[in-house]
């Protein structure tokens, strides 16, 4: 049970500090990330976050169909057909992904 605890312990300290900005995602190790549940970085983290600290990710994150498609889509951002301004939108969001 000690374990288990823990690691409990462990992402909800990790959480914390995401959410009170104290310190920025890019920030945490790799050993810090696995902790952060990957239902929580689909939900709550912005795609370019999730870019930032893709190579930090475990391998079963990184091989996720839905963490995937929140990172952003730079294939057709900013080309002036469908989106001119702003952040480039996350995968699952682009009209352009869409319609492929």
């Amino acid at each position: 049970m000690d374990g288990i605890e823990n690691i409990i312990e462990r992402v909800g300290k990790t959480i914390c500090l995401y959410q009170t900005y104290k310190v920025a995602l890019r920030d945490f190790s790799a050993e810090d990330l696995k902790y952060l549940p990957m239902c929580y970085l689909e939900k709550y983290v912005s795609p370019f976050s999730i870019q930032q600290i893709w190579d930090k990710l475990p391998e079963s994150y990184r091989q996720s169909p839905i963490l995937k498609l929140n990172l952003p889509c730079y294939e057709h951002y900013n080309k002036g057909e469908l989106q001119i301004d702003g952040p480039p939108p996350p995968i699952k969001s682009c009209f352009g992904c869409k319609q492929l």
